[in-house]
């Protein structure tokens, strides 16, 4: 297949702390194995998955506007975007004969996203950064789900808090939150949900061995809960991961790999 994806970058830097950007892209996300594969696997008793090997990917149209301001080492940002999916790829059930619910993939027509992002990157000292942001946005889902039109729409919001902290002897100390709001799905709706993450790295030989313990959802409420309704059921979902979790990496360099610097379109490091 043949498909054509255009991107454009527009930016109008004002003295040398104001900024004003501009983007379109067009993007591609293709199904996973996982969607397209057709053999049946039981999940219980009660519930089985197959993948639909007719899905088509998914198109993203995307449109950015966005303004930033420096100061010092830091800086501020907001964005405004909307953006159109065609083809979004939906998981849905159906209630079969055997009163077994099959879980699998179809293609809705399209959604849309259209929202306000405000970020800021902050060095407040020498041994301290704080990377945060918060999303707000209306979302709508169009589409038909088993013979069924569906068009519904919703207003959500999530937020990201990242901070590092540079302690002495080549330590650093990272905490992460993030919240993802409530969201509607095809055949009903999404909980909100919160999680938390923690890592300690130590460097060592002049950063070229690092050892890395993180831990991830520490406080254990990275709990997804869902509610799906159609034909002939009604279907309540609770979904809790294994927490925390710890992982400890041990990475070495050995020779004198240097990572590069990378410039954005306006000279910035």
């Amino acid at each position: 297949r043949f498909d054509l994806f255009p991107t454009v970058h527009i930016s109008k830097k004002f003295g040398e702390k104001n900024q004003l950007l501009a983007s379109y892209s067009r993007r591609v996300d293709r199904p996973r194995g996982w969607d397209l594969e057709p053999t049946v696997t039981y999940m219980d008793p009660y519930n089985v998955r197959v993948g639909n090997p007719s899905l088509e990917p998914e198109f993203i149209d995307s449109y950015d506007l966005s303004y930033q301001y420096r100061f010092s080492k830091s800086f501020l940002s907001l964005e405004g975007y909307y953006r159109i999916t065609k083809n979004k790829i939906s998981h849905i059930k159906t209630l079969l004969d055997n009163g077994i619910i099959q879980h699998t993939s179809v293609n809705m027509d399209r959604d849309h996203a259209a929202g306000t992002e405000l970020m800021a990157n902050l060095e407040l000292t020498d041994w301290f950064l704080i990377n945060a942001s918060l999303n707000v946005f209306y979302y709508r889902l169009q589409g038909n789900v088993e013979g069924e039109d569906t068009d519904d729409e919703t207003v959500s919001w999530d937020t990201r808090l990242n901070t590092t902290f540079k302690l002495p002897a080549d330590i650093r100390l990272q905490l992460t939150a993030n919240y993802r709001g409530p969201t509607i799905t095809a055949q009903g709706s999404q909980e909100g949900f919160f999680m938390t993450s923690l890592a300690v790295r130590k460097d060592f030989f002049q950063r070229k061995l690092s050892v890395t313990l993180s831990g991830r959802d520490l406080l254990k409420t990275a709990k997804r809960e869902s509610v799906s309704e159609g034909d002939g059921f009604y279907s309540y979902d609770k979904f809790s991961r294994e927490a925390p979790v710890f992982n400890l990496t041990l990475s070495y360099k050995i020779n004198n790999y240097k990572q590069k610097q990378q410039r954005n379109g306006n000279g910035e490091d």
